[in-house]
């Protein structure tokens, strides 16, 4: 008996090591699709967005080659603590088709007193920035190089210059790709203008476009009120790549070059780390109310 007893307990060990994970993974599919099942779908109900009545008035767009700048930032902090944050900026211009770049970096620290956040530049000037959140401050900081190279492409006089971002400088557009508005029945945007591209729709003051066949994205531009129509053939011409469709490949090649890698970020970290004594002692004392995570991740 005891051995019936024994062979059947090693059947029901082997019978869970060979099936049940994946009974399990089974039944953790089933549960997560029925959550997912949950999510609500559009209706055809009408809609709104932003003031503007939806679906919108549709205008197919063609496709022609041109010129354009395309511009994009990036940003990598080096020392942050709640009070401050000494950061890496770099803008990058493209112009299509020819692939000259503009690039301009620096190096800012932004100081806070408890309210508005300020910053310090390399060449000895200062700004109010107007804001009293972190992130919005460095986001304000790095818009403030990008639109510097994008009045530097304007002065070229060769193309219409298109930023990344909801925010452009005069005489220039900017390409919105990230939408968190919703509609007034409670979806993206992208769920509810599903119509096959390429095309714009005018929504109140910003255009919405989707510009390739084969897109899944909508987005904004912004500076449309005094759009120049032949830009969007050009935009439509440059947003043929296989892995993002829809997206203008000179913003893709900006996004690369303007973007400052972990390895940069580090060796950055590294030189600010090897200060004298005073300034990072100072530093210690200041990053030790926020940096209790960072050491026990590198336990």
């Amino acid at each position: 008996m005891s051995l019936i007893i024994t062979s059947l307990i090693v059947l029901i060990k082997y019978w869970l090591l060979r099936f049940g994970k994946h009974y399990i993974c089974v039944e953790l599919s089933n549960f997560m699709r029925s959550l997912l099942a949950k999510i609500p779908e559009p209706d055809g109900r009408a809609d709104i967005w932003c003031g503007a009545a939806l679906p919108p008035r549709y205008s197919l767009l063609s496709s022609a080659p041109g010129e354009a700048w395309f511009v994009d930032g990036g940003n990598a902090g080096i020392i942050d603590a709640p009070h401050f944050t000494l950061q890496k900026l770099r803008a990058v211009a493209v112009h299509y088709p020819t692939k000259q770049v503009i690039k301009r970096e620096c190096i800012v620290l932004l100081t806070t007193a408890g309210k508005e956040w300020t910053i310090h530049r390399e060449d000895g000037t200062s700004e109010v920035l107007r804001t009293d959140e972190f992130m919005e401050a460095v986001t304000l900081a790095r818009q403030q190089l990008e639109h510097a190279v994008a009045r530097e492409a304007l002065a070229a006089c060769s193309g219409a210059v298109v930023l990344d971002g909801d925010v452009a400088p005069e005489s220039c557009y900017a390409l919105q790709k990230s939408i968190t508005v919703l509609t007034s029945n409670g979806f993206p945007l992208s769920s509810v203008l599903t119509a096959t591209g390429p095309w714009a729709a005018p929504l109140g003051t910003v255009l919405a476009v989707k510009l390739d066949n084969r897109a899944r994205h909508v987005f904004l531009l912004h500076g449309a009120d005094n759009v120049n129509h032949e830009l969007l053939p050009i935009l439509v011409y440059y947003s043929r790549d296989l892995l993002f469709p829809g997206y203008p490949g000179g913003l893709i090649l900006a996004d690369k070059l303007a973007r400052v890698s972990n390895d940069e970020a580090e060796a950055l970290k590294i030189t600010a780390r090897s200060l004298q004594r005073d300034l990072r002692g100072r530093i210690d004392r200041a990053q030790a109310s926020t940096d209790s995570h960072t050491i026990l991740d590198s336990m």
